[in-house]
């Protein structure tokens, strides 16, 4: 389980007045973002076991070269119209 609170105070130490969407901190921290295409083409999503093993392997090269210490924030967003988000496909 997450501890939201401890999250949410730990992100405001370290991005003050920051928002967490996704899209809102692309614009406030320009000089930072940066989004990475993982699919020729700058294609967005899987449609083969083949591609989702070409998204891993560039993850893993990426997280590679960044991560240089023990504790790693990674923030993720993910949509639904739905209350409980469906599950992934293939996925767990």
């Amino acid at each position: 389980m997450v501890d939201t609170a401890r999250l949410s105070d730990l992100w405001e130490r370290q991005w003050p007045g920051c928002s967490k969407l996704p899209y809102l901190l692309r614009e406030e921290l320009q000089d930072r973002w940066v989004r990475f295409h993982t699919l020729p083409d700058s294609k967005r999503y899987p449609g083969t076991e083949a591609e989702y093993d070409i998204i891993l392997a560039r993850h893993h090269t990426v997280l590679t070269e960044l991560v240089t210490t023990r504790t790693v924030l990674v923030v993720s967003a993910g949509y639904s119209d739905r209350p409980v988000p469906p599950e992934l496909a293939g996925r767990p």
